[in-house]
């Protein structure tokens, strides 16, 4: 039996059955299906947060008031899959120490109140934002668990002779937060003098499997 294969790409419709793909040379083509996030952006179903551009202080111990929050509310029917955590700094004098992952597994936990919601963007831009709700130095029902490191600090400032610098972690969906949870970043370090920080989190929202 032959099979079908087409020379040079291919353009479809969803749910299409198409021929296999081949090079000049004969060769069976497979390729990157174009930019890494690039099917899950085009479909709105990414978006990010992040701090005020006046920036949070960091913390010094995982409390009920984290820098920063993502929560996935009770009756969205959807995984909130995180893929990105940045961090930057603003200014101040960092305090010796980290910045954790917490997470709240309680699903039955209160919705994060006070402080100041941040506004989640479609990376679609353009496009409405989802059901995911991101909080800045708003209270929790209870302080979060430690999971992991995200990053360190050192006692840095604004005159220390290091280039600029931004930490990413690309968690990949090794962070998934369940309708109810949530997951915070949240410094556990020395307080330094007037520390100020940006965190943000981008993230996918996705159907929960049956």
């Amino acid at each position: 039996m032959l099979a079908d294969a087409k020379v040079g790409p291919v353009l479809e419709a969803d749910g299409a059955i198409g021929p296999v793909r081949r090079t000049r040379t004969g060769a069976v083509a497979t390729s990157d299906a174009h930019a890494r996030f690039q099917e899950a952006v085009s479909r709105g179903t990414a978006y990010c947060a992040t701090t005020g551009v006046a920036g949070t202080a960091p913390g010094t111990a995982l409390s009920t008031t984290p820098p920063y929050t993502l929560y996935n509310p009770r009756d969205s029917g959807l995984d909130v899959v995180v893929w990105i955590a940045t961090f930057g700094y603003i200014s101040g004098t960092l305090g010796a120490g980290a910045i954790f992952w917490g997470v709240n597994n309680d699903a039955a936990q209160a919705i994060p109140s006070g402080g100041t919601e941040l506004t989640p963007i479609n990376l679609r831009v353009g496009a409405a934002r989802g059901v995911a709700r991101a909080f800045q130095e708003s209270t929790l029902a209870a302080a979060p668990t430690a999971l992991r490191p995200f990053c360190s600090l050192t006692a840095l400032l604004a005159t220390t002779a290091v280039a600029p610098y931004q930490i990413i972690e690309y968690v990949d969906g090794a962070i998934t937060i369940n309708p109810g949870c949530s997951v915070s970043l949240e410094g556990v370090a020395a307080a330094g003098s007037a520390p100020v920080v940006a965190l943000a989190m981008t993230w996918e929202e996705v159907k929960r499997p049956s």
